[in-house]
């Protein structure tokens, strides 16, 4: 057999599989003729038959496998009574093995679980807030808050589960006055949430503005680990587009463990200031909230006002006692205010990058430079530390006589970063 022409063959060829049909789809793959070892080669990664092979074209909407239970309508009902009793799905399907002898695949008792949630939803006529309030009230373990609005008159309401055997809400007006103005409140943010048919609870035709939860697992742990709390919002986790707040704490061996979760409304001062101040008392009544020392977010503006407006350890005992968090202080998170604050920051990434690109030297000059910030944060400890660390510095950046120091750094480029430091570090120096 001699060698073909052509290195690379494509075929368009039409498989012949089904007798009688005029029309069949065209099936192709690309094959490689090899010189040197003188055979035919199969690429490992190509794009090959994606559909179908030698019949006709099948519209995929009208290809679909059924599965049905072979068990008896009997025993069906008593995996559905397992199933909701919140038995688990393998503990059903093991529960109908030891009945019947007949073995169920997982998927099929997955199945009659998600058919029988959605009759207990109503089907798809339910809302996703009528489906994330059923789950968090039938769950047990599970403590959550609901803040709704009046559509009309826009009245703040609160609906709370405490306790995990019972699954009933308790409704009571929101008694704390929010953080707000003229241009930022829950009342206007539920204006504007008129024609989302998603967050309104069909049964009372109210607006859910945010909901906040934890477990019975979280709550112990808090309990047991209370001094430290830091948090921070993840974007694209729901349909809704709303951030998922979480709450962090740190245990013994320097594991983090979450505390609670909230969909959040928006970054508003009203939204943080109503997980702080109403929603983490009603997930924790204990006394864990008065024992926290260390509250740590990032620098955001409103978290920050939200924050200070419930903590007391930086104030006077008579002011403190009034506030929640009475023994905590607030303070920034150092990875944000050096890498998201500063080096991946826009304002100066471009300046940083162009310097460290310009000479080795200069590149080590700046990354010093890093490495003092984050030596101000984590190894000074009094005060005479910081402020002789500080003068240094500034005497480092505005030393004209740039030849002396390891690399060159324009003078613009200096005052760039002094910038930083002084709006930073020296404006906040107790963060």
């Amino acid at each position: 057999n001699a060698a073909p022409k052509a290195i690379k063959k494509k075929t368009t060829k039409p498989v012949h599989g089904q007798d009688g049909n005029d029309t069949r789809c065209p099936f192709h793959f690309q094959i490689y003729w090899d010189e040197k070892r003188q055979r035919w080669f199969l690429p490992k990664i190509q794009r090959g038959n994606r559909v179908h092979c030698g019949h006709s074209p099948i519209d995929p909407a009208d290809i679909k496998l059924e599965t049905k239970n072979s068990i008896s309508p009997e025993e069906e009902e008593i995996a559905r009574d397992s199933l909701q009793s919140h038995i688990s799905t393998a503990a059903t399907q093991n529960l109908i093995r030891t009945r019947t002898g007949e073995t169920l695949s997982w998927q099929q008792v997955y199945h009659m679980k998600k058919r029988q949630e959605n009759a207990q939803y109503g089907g798809n006529e339910n809302t996703a807030c009528d489906r994330l309030l059923h789950y968090l009230t039938t769950t047990d373990g599970i403590s959550c808050t609901f803040l709704f609005a009046d559509p009309k008159t826009h009245l703040l309401s609160e609906k709370v589960k405490k306790d995990k055997r019972n699954s009933a809400l308790t409704v009571e007006q929101l008694g704390k006055q929010l953080l707000g103005d003229d241009t930022d409140s829950p009342a206007i943010y539920a204006k504007g949430l008129k024609g989302r048919k998603e967050l309104i609870h069909t049964e009372t035709g109210e607006l859910m503005l945010a909901v906040a939860f934890t477990t019975d697992n979280q709550r112990r742990k808090f309990d047991m680990f209370p001094e430290f709390v830091s948090g921070d919002d993840t974007e694209g986790t729901n349909s809704e587009k709303r951030s998922l707040y979480t709450l962090l704490g740190k245990d013994q061996n320097e594991k983090v463990f979450p505390i609670a979760w909230a969909f959040m409304p928006s970054k508003s001062q009203w939204a943080y200031d109503w997980f702080f101040g109403v929603a983490m008392p009603k997930l924790h009544p204990g006394d864990a909230i008065k024992r926290v020392e260390i509250v740590l977010t990032d620098a955001d503006k409103q978290e920050t006002m939200a924050v200070e407006n419930n903590i007391g350890g930086n104030l006077k005992p008579s002011v403190a006692e009034l506030r929640l968090f009475i023994n905590a202080l607030h303070r920034w998170c150092a990875w944000h205010r050096i890498n998201r604050n500063f080096t991946q920051d826009s304002k100066y990434k471009p300046t940083l990058t162009r310097v460290k690109n310009s000479c080795v030297l200069s590149k080590i000059e700046v990354d010093v430079l890093e490495r003092w910030l984050w030596y101000f944060i984590k190894n000074y400890e009094t005060e005479e530390e910081v402020n002789f660390c500080r003068k240094l510095l500034d005497e480092y950046l505005n030393d004209e006589q740039q030849n002396l120091h390891i690399g060159e750094v324009d003078k613009a480029d200096r005052q760039l970063m002094l910038e930083f430091i002084t709006s930073s570090f020296q404006n906040h120096r107790h963060k």
